[in-house]
């Protein structure tokens, strides 16, 4: 029977596209147009991912997803199977199962991976990466003006810098640095800043920094629009 609809006349040919990290931005946008387009426009209508799909893609006609293998965790599956049928309301999940012990495993019990405990996601206190981008976005929240959230407000198109706005926002976040270490302190308490050892002076000295890292932001930015407006 899967012969005989294979063979049929009407049978749709499977065209695929690579996309994954791999490719540029521009290409990758252009085969999200493709696969979205119907079959009289392209004739795109399969999609070979890297197992995440990287967030921020449109691909909302997506009715199917085949999995090459068994996820590592029930959260796993969800985020890849969960891409399927986001439009219809209704999709169809296909998994591989290797011979290998984890997948052979699940095609056994595939309701432990289907229905399986997603873990609650954790954060290593201890880490003074996180700390210190937590302060520095207290810094920035209480900076008046604050960050904008476009960064054309301090960028011209042409590559110029709008130096007030940007001088404008150093010398808020300037002023919040006291008052954010305050903040800091009374929210994390010696047992957040403590396993990650981290002193009232070291936070001080992070945000002493702030101000040339947001400078050297900016100036990277407008170079960045120079040259491509040069190679453009």
């Amino acid at each position: 029977m899967c012969r005989a609809s294979i063979r049929k006349k009407e049978a749709i040919p499977l065209v695929a596209k690579e996309h994954t990290a791999q490719v540029t931005i521009e290409e990758r946008a252009a085969i999200e147009d493709c696969f979205k387009a119907g079959a009289g426009v392209s004739p795109v209508n399969l999609l070979s991912c890297s197992p995440t799909l990287e967030m921020g893609i449109d691909v909302s006609g997506l009715d199917a997803v085949v999995l090459r293998n068994v996820p590592p965790r029930p959260d796993n599956y969800a985020q890849r199977g969960g891409r399927a049928g986001r439009r219809s309301r209704v999709g169809i999940v296909v998994g591989y199962a290797r011979s290998t012990p984890h997948d052979q495993y699940f095609y056994d019990k595939p309701r432990e991976m289907i229905a399986g405990e997603v873990p609650a996601p954790a954060v290593n206190l201890g880490n003074r990466d996180v700390i210190v981008r937590h302060l520095y976005a207290i810094v920035f929240g209480a900076a008046n003006p604050r960050l904008s959230g476009k960064m054309v407000h301090y960028v011209e198109y042409t590559g110029t810098l709008k130096e007030e706005s940007v001088t404008a926002l150093i010398e808020a976040v300037k002023l919040q640095a006291e008052p954010a270490i305050q903040l800091a302190q009374e929210a994390w308490g010696p047992d957040v800043l403590g396993r990650a050892q981290l002193t009232e002076a070291e936070l001080q000295q992070h945000l002493s920094f702030l101000p040339e890292r947001i400078r050297r932001v900016f100036d990277s930015t407008a170079r960045q629009v120079i040259e491509l407006r040069t190679a453009l």
